[in-house]
C-alpha cells in the first residue's frame, strides 16, 4: 500500500519531471508525443520496460523508448496512474479508455492496471449498451480473462437476439473464440458451454511485445 506521503511525492516528481531520465515517444498518423519520465518508476511497473531501460537494448543506452501501439491520451494515463497507483484516478474515466488501459496494461504486462480497470469495468456492466457489451467482449478475450469472459457472457445470452443482429459482432477478432454451429459461426458467448480454456479459467500472461531492439554484443 503507498502511503499519502508516497504518492503526493511521486505526483510532484511526474508534475515536475524533475530527475527525468527518459523518454516515451508515442508515435500516430498525425505525429507524435514525447512524455519525460523515470526508468525507475516505469521499471518497477513492468517487466517489458525493465528490459528495455535496463537490458542490452537500444532503449536502455538512448533514454528512447517509441510506442506506435497506443493513443497519447491513454499513455498520458497510464502514466499518471504508474507514479502512484490510485485506482480512483479511474472512477472518473469513460468506458473506451478503461477498455484501452486494461488491454495496454496487459500487453506490457502491467497487472495491477489491467486488474483496476476489470474491477471498474464490471461494477459498471449493467449500464452498458450493446456496443460497449460486445466491445468488452473483444476485450475480454484479448486479456484472456475468464471471469470476465463469464460475467459478459451472460449478459449478451439475455440478450442474444439483439446481439446477433447488431453489426458490431462480425467485427471480432480471431481473439474472439467461436464454435461451429450447422456450418454458421457462433461467438462463443451464445455456445451452451464455454471452451476448455474459459473453463480452467487460467489468465495467462501475453507474451513480451515486439518493440525492443537488441544491441550488437561486443
Amino acid at each position: 500500500m503507498i502511503t499519502t506521503w508516497m504518492r503526493d511525492s511521486l505526483a510532484d516528481i511526474l508534475r515536475t519531471n524533475r530527475h527525468a531520465d527518459c523518454k516515451f515517444i508515442i508515435e500516430t498518423a498525425e505525429g507524435s508525443k514525447v512524455f519525460l519520465c523515470h526508468k525507475l518508476i516505469f521499471s518497477c511497473a513492468s517487466e517489458v520496460f525493465d528490459r528495455m531501460l535496463y537490458g542490452n537494448y537500444n532503449e536502455s543506452s538512448s533514454g528512447e523508448v517509441k510506442l506506435n501501439d497506443v493513443e497519447p491520451k491513454v499513455f498520458e494515463k497510464f502514466r499518471e496512474y504508474v507514479y502512484g497507483y490510485d485506482d480512483e484516478r479511474l472512477e472518473v474515466y469513460d468506458f473506451d479508455t478503461l477498455v484501452k488501459l486494461a488491454e495496454f496494461g496487459n500487453k506490457y504486462l502491467v497487472e495491477s492496471i489491467k486488474e483496476d480497470c476489470v474491477r471498474h469495468l464490471l461494477y459498471r456492466k449493467e449500464m452498458f449498451d450493446t456496443d460497449e457489451l460486445l466491445r468488452l467482449f473483444q476485450c475480454a478475450h484479448t486479456l484472456n480473462y475468464s471471469l470476465l469472459i463469464d460475467h459478459v457472457s451472460r449478459d449478451l445470452k439475455n440478450h442474444a437476439k439483439r446481439v446477433l443482429n447488431h453489426s458490431a459482432i462480425y467485427q471480432f477478432s480471431t481473439d474472439v473464440q467461436t464454435r461451429d454451429n450447422g456450418g454458421d459461426s457462433v461467438p462463443a458467448a451464445f455456445s451452451t458451454q464455454h471452451s476448455a480454456d474459459e473453463l480452467a479459467g487460467e489468465d495467462n500472461a501475453s507474451d513480451y511485445p515486439m518493440t525492443m531492439t537488441p544491441q550488437s554484443r561486443q
